[in-house]
């Protein structure tokens, strides 16, 4: 196209203010960063939700599959169901949860956590007992406690 034969029909002025996005654009464009903030929530959500279900005191069972993928340090697959059906029979028989830090962790080590963990909570409920009934400050530290 020359410039020259350019009529004045042919030129148009440039619109007014910025250049505005489609509409439907505009709306998709809106609905995707509402997706992706939604799923970051429930990725952050699944997080926190799987690192409690690691805890001693979890409630949360896996499923025999998610077991035997927890157990997979055991090469032998029948092994690997021996050691779960026993697991089974010492959790039930210990009044334990079988849950996933009892199944990476072992018997022993779940014993020994499940301990420590309630004298910690012991701790912290007599040094709310003294601070309640004044004779400790929050701030100072009550001996013969777990600390």
């Amino acid at each position: 196209m020359n410039l020259e034969n350019l009529k004045p029909q042919d030129m148009q002025e440039p619109p007014d203010g910025p250049q505005d996005v489609e509409p439907d654009q505009e709306i998709e464009d809106r609905r995707r960063g509402w997706r992706e903030r939604q799923q970051r929530h429930r990725n952050r959500e699944a997080a926190a939700a799987d690192s409690r279900s690691w805890s001693p005191l979890s409630d949360d069972v896996p499923s025999e599959r998610e077991t035997f993928e927890i157990l997979e340090r055991i090469q032998d697959h029948h092994v690997r169901k021996v050691v779960y059906r026993q697991g089974l029979v010492a959790a039930d028989a210990l009044d334990l949860t079988p849950n996933r830090y009892f199944w990476k962790n072992g018997l022993q080590k779940t014993l020994k956590a499940i301990e420590e963990l309630r004298e910690l909570k012991k701790g912290f409920e007599f040094a709310a007992a003294e601070i309640k009934a004044g004779r400790a400050k929050p701030e100072e530290k009550i001996d013969g406690q777990v600390s």
